[in-house]
């Protein structure tokens, strides 16, 4: 995004433009994205289980496709964070963390199950 940062082991640094200067977030665990991954596998799995009850070579590469867009959500999220404290100071900053996570990642599931309903083959649900 062209902001200058950089990082020392699970620290960021970037620019604080509204306070005019450096400031850090710590990259913890919990921001990896891993419970987001969790929470999406368990859904994803509940709604195979529930409407298709089969495992094949297309769930499998839906799986993938929805882990792969969850790991690029919150990538973004983190770009985006470091970007509007930045931007607008380490309050805004802290907002954010707070708030994007939630919204990107419900974002993110939504464009995928309207993916996955339209793309993933017919004939196979429990109900047919």
């Amino acid at each position: 995004f062209g902001i200058n940062t950089w990082n020392s082991g699970r620290m960021i640094f970037y620019e604080d433009l509204e306070k005019g200067v450096v400031s850090q977030v710590e990259v913890s665990e919990t921001c990896s994205g891993y419970f987001s991954v969790a929470i999406f596998i368990a859904g994803f799995f509940s709604y195979i289980f529930h409407e298709y009850r089969i495992l094949n070579i297309e769930v499998f590469l839906f799986l993938l496709l929805g882990l792969l867009g969850t790991y690029i959500s919150n990538l973004i999220r983190m770009s985006v964070i470091i970007s509007i404290g930045h931007l607008y100071g380490n309050e805004a900053l802290l907002w954010s963390h707070e708030n994007l996570g939630f919204i990107l990642f419900t974002l993110w599931v939504f464009i995928f199950w309207s993916f996955i309903l339209k793309y993933l083959p017919e004939g196979q649900t429990s109900k047919s």
